[in-house]
Order: structure tokens, then C-alpha cells, then sequence
């Protein structure tokens, strides 16, 4: 997850573009959201880790040809005229702040945090059986060399 969770207006850039539709993806369990533009083909997505903990109210309210300004990571608003859809960081309209760049870091850290602590667990059951095996090893060299005397 690197930096994912460290977005901020010096490294994403920012855009504003005019509401085309929107798409609410609902699974019962978790929601995903696209908004589509006239400016750019790809959609503007907003993944489930974060409309399940925002809600989509406000994504529900945008209005056909409504004005809106959003942030994209810098290594990937290229994509916004060639790819299928692009994840956004930050998302307002002219009236309301819907997602800021601080939202969006919190809630990619809440989302990241199971994956973290599982990733430290197995780094410490990975340093402890080294050692564990480590120290075998030694012991078993030792009882050699005893055993050679």
C-alpha cells in the first residue's frame, strides 16, 4: 500500500470537469462509485473501503451537468483519457467538500490496517522462527563437536 494513504495537493493534481451520469454499485455488503464526466473518458471511481465508511448521499445528489473538482494521484491523471476508470482522492463541488484529501487519507488508512497487522504478524513469527532455527542449528553444532572430543 506504499503511500496510498498519504495523498496530499503536492502529490495529486487537480482537475474539474462536468457531471455525466453516475454509477452506484451496490452488493448489499459493499458500495462503489463512478462518475462519469463529459471531459474525460475515464470514470471517476471511488472504491468500496471508502463509500462504505463516507456513505454515497452525496454522489446520489450530483446533478447531470453539475460542476465538480477532484484530485487524482500525479502518476495517474494520464489515465484519465485513456483508461476505463481512475481512482479519485478528493471530490467537491462548488456548494460541498463531498471527499477532501484528509477523509480519504483516514479512511485508506483504516482500510489498509488488517492487512498491516497481519503483514507484521507474519514478519514476526518470520523473525522468530529464524531465530528458532538459528539457534538449533548452533546447538546441534555444538553437541558435534562434543560428540568428536
Amino acid at each position: 500500500m506504499g503511500g496510498i494513504d498519504r495523498q496530499s495537493e503536492d502529490n495529486t493534481v487537480f482537475f474539474t470537469a462536468t457531471v455525466k451520469n453516475t454509477e452506484i454499485m451496490d452488493t448489499g455488503e459493499n458500495i462503489s462509485v463512478e462518475i462519469n464526466t463529459e471531459e474525460f473518458k475515464a470514470g471517476l471511481y471511488l472504491q468500496q473501503s471508502i463509500c462504505n465508511e463516507m456513505g454515497v448521499e452525496d454522489i446520489e445528489a450530483l446533478k447531470i451537468g453539475e460542476k465538480i473538482s477532484f484530485r487524482v494521484e500525479k502518476a495517474k491523471a494520464e489515465q484519465l483519457d485513456k483508461a476505463e476508470f481512475v481512482n479519485i482522492a478528493a471530490l467537491k463541488t462548488e456548494m460541498k467538500v463531498i471527499l477532501s484529501l484528509e477523509d480519504y487519507n483516514d479512511y485508506m488508512r483504516d482500510a489498509a490496517y488488517p492487512a498491516r497487522m497481519v503483514g507484521g504478524a507474519i514478519a514476526m513469527l518470520s523473525l522468530f522462527g529464524a531465530l528458532f532455527f538459528w539457534m538449533k542449528s548452533r546447538r546441534a553444532k555444538r553437541s558435534n563437536r562434543k560428540a568428536e572430543s
